[in-house]
Order: structure tokens, then C-alpha cells, then sequence
């Protein structure tokens, strides 16, 4: 049975007009068959216009440039305003530094500015489909498992981009994480396998055959992985940390740091440009 569809979603962006954003509003413009229903510079401007009070936009995106740049208590009304529809908040890289909690955009609302067209994409066709938003309150589990889905189109483009088989390990010791992890990139064409880190460590350091070619580490695991240093400096593997926490500092060892809950989008972007 095919799924009930809607029309066309209303929605409406939350920010001052900023170069930073340029490329993602003008995506908006072409990619919505009416554009945005409205433009806010502030969310206390967004929450006294009359289209927010008549009802709920289907989606609405807040462009955020800095750590600082909306009032809590803004960003409280907001959610509470919209609790039953979709909101996102699209922030550049100059929020990585906001702290270990998402007490002010929660979990189930962040997005990154890199992969903030996957993620609109994601969310409308959520729409369309009359399916459910996920909730403000949601934990990171959930958030993480609703948009594995996202990277479809991503994973697509990954696998017709590659030259070659490309190897891969996701290290973790939480086994239903990099079970998950590990789906993911073989969605994306590649040849993944996972394991704690003692398996990481005789992948490293004991098997005569080569090491796979991207590693993939859990950063919120106690301890690094014996052998890793070594191994990336020595070159021919390249390494990336995941974490479930904003604020953590990306390690010495590793190329790049990635959002658990955003894994399926960060990670395909990233395999587009580094196996092709």
C-alpha cells in the first residue's frame, strides 16, 4: 500500500540575511515549488507574525551563525509554538564549540550547514508522506535511527562515484552502534566491517594483511585504540572520529569529526569526496 501524500508544505526561514547562508537560501528558492511562505530576521519577529500565529509552519529552519545568537527562551517558545511539526536548526561551524548538552536546541532539531539540503530533503519527504516529525524530546538513539534513511540519495551518489572497492572498520563497543554505522556504509558502496577495539588493535597491529583504508572510531569510548597512532602516522589509513557529544575536540589522529546522530549524511558526504 502506498503511503498517503500531502501538499505542499508550508515554510518559513528564521535568520538575518547573511553571506554565509546565501548558497542554502537560494537553494531553498528552487528547490520549494513556492519558495519560502516567510522570511524572519529574529525568532521573537517569527513568533509575533500573524503566519506562525494562524498555525504551525510543516517546516521551519533557523539559521544560526553563532553559538549565541538566539535567547534561550526564544528558542523554548519556538519549539513549544511548532511542538507538532518540523523544525531545524541549520548552524555553521562556529557552533561546534556550544558544550557537552543540547539544552537549547535539542538533539532531534540540529543540523550542520554541510549537510542541511540532505536534511530539508529528508523532512519534506517526511511530510509528503504524512509521516510523524521526531519529537524535540526524542533521544539521540531515535534521531539517529529516523534519519539513517536520509542519506539514500547520498549513498547513491558515493557509489557511482567510486573508482574502486574501498575497505572500511567502525570501532566501537556499543554493538548495536556500529552495527548501524557499519549498514550505513555498506549502503554507500563500501566494504565495512566492525568490532570493539581489541579487533581494531590486531587489525592494526598483528595481521599481516593490509588494514582497511577508513577507520571509523567512537570517540566516546574510554580508551584509544592500541596501535592507532602509530598506525596513522605511518600513513595509508585514514581515520574518523564519532562522538555523541557537540563541543568535543576533534583528535590528533583523526581527519575528521563526526555527529552521531547525523553519521548516515556527514559520512556519505564525506566518502563522495575522499574514494572517488
Amino acid at each position: 500500500m502506498q503511503a498517503k501524500t500531502a501538499g505542499f508544505p508550508i515554510v518559513v526561514v528564521i535568520g538575518p540575511q547573511s553571506p554565509v547562508f546565501s548558497g542554502l537560501r537560494q537553494w531553498l528558492k528552487d528547490a520549494l515549488p513556492r519558495g519560502p511562505a516567510g522570511n524572519f530576521r529574529t525568532i521573537a519577529e517569527a513568533l509575533e507574525s500573524s503566519l506562525l500565529a494562524a498555525q504551525p509552519p510543516d517546516l521551519t529552519i533557523v539559521l544560526r551563525e553563532y553559538s549565541d545568537q538566539y535567547a534561550p527562551q526564544d528558542v523554548s517558545h519556538l519549539i513549544g509554538r511548532v511542538l507538532f511539526s518540523r523544525l531545524l536548526c541549520c548552524s555553521t561551524a562556529w557552533c561546534v564549540s556550544d558544550g557537552r548538552t543540547h539544552d537549547v536546541w535539542p538533539i532531534a532539531c540540529r543540523t550542520e550547514l554541510l549537510t542541511a539540503e540532505a536534511r530539508i530533503m529528508h523532512e519534506l519527504q517526511g511530510f509528503l508522506q504524512q509521516q510523524a516529525p521526531v519529537s524535540p524530546i526524542a533521544a539521540a538513539e531515535e534521531v539517529f535511527t529516523v534519519h539513517a534513511t536520509a542519506a539514500e540519495h547520498s549513498a547513491l551518489a558515493v557509489r557511482k562515484g567510486q573508482s574502486r572497492a574501498v575497505r572500511a572498520f567502525v570501532m566501537s563497543s556499543d554493538l548495536a552502534l556500529r552495527s548501524t554505522l557499519q549498514a550505513v556504509l555498506q549502503t554507500a558502496g563500501v566494504q565495512a566491517e566492525s568490532g570493539n577495539d581489541d579487533v581494531l588493535a590486531a587489525l592494526l597491529t598483528q595481521t599481516p594483511v593490509a588494514p582497511p583504508e577508513l577507520l571509523f572510531v567512537d570517540l566516546d569510548d574510554a580508551t584509544q585504540p592500541e596501535g592507532l597512532a602509530a598506525r596513522v602516522a605511518k600513513g595509508g589509513v585514514r581515520v574518523v572520529a564519532v562522538t555523541g557529544f557537540t563541543g568535543c575536540r576533534q583528535p590528533d589522529w583523526a581527519e575528521a569529526l563526526l555527529d552521531k546522530s547525523e553519521f548516515s549524511l556527514q559520512a556519505t558526504d564525506l566518502l563522495r569526496r575522499w574514494v572517488a
